[in-house]
């Protein structure tokens, strides 16, 4: 993504991007994660993305322990010492199952 130039990513994949960004500088300030807090977040970001993508993250998210998945102790299992590029990848996965 980061060879890419703004203007050419999707607008699914901006959304996607904003709203797990968005969970994770949550979570990183202890704010708790909720569709809300993360539009507001967005909002003030100005990026603009459809307002079901935070329902659906949030949604997606409820009851799992994202401090455990950004660290690489995901659902499919932990990635070992060398997990910190492939965490947001593990985020993303979990969010799709």
């Amino acid at each position: 993504m980061a060879s890419v130039e703004v203007s050419k990513i999707s607008s699914q994949d901006k959304a996607t991007l904003a709203c797990s960004y968005a969970m994770m500088i949550l979570h990183d300030e202890g704010l708790g994660v909720t569709a809300e807090k993360m539009q507001k977040l967005i909002v003030a970001s100005g990026i603009e993305i459809e307002g079901y993508w935070t329902k659906i993250f949030a949604a997606n998210m409820d009851g799992v322990d994202l401090s455990d998945l950004m660290m690489g102790g995901g659902p499919a299992g932990g990635a070992g010492g060398e997990a910190g590029a492939s965490n947001s990848f593990q985020l993303l996965i979990a969010l799709y199952k």
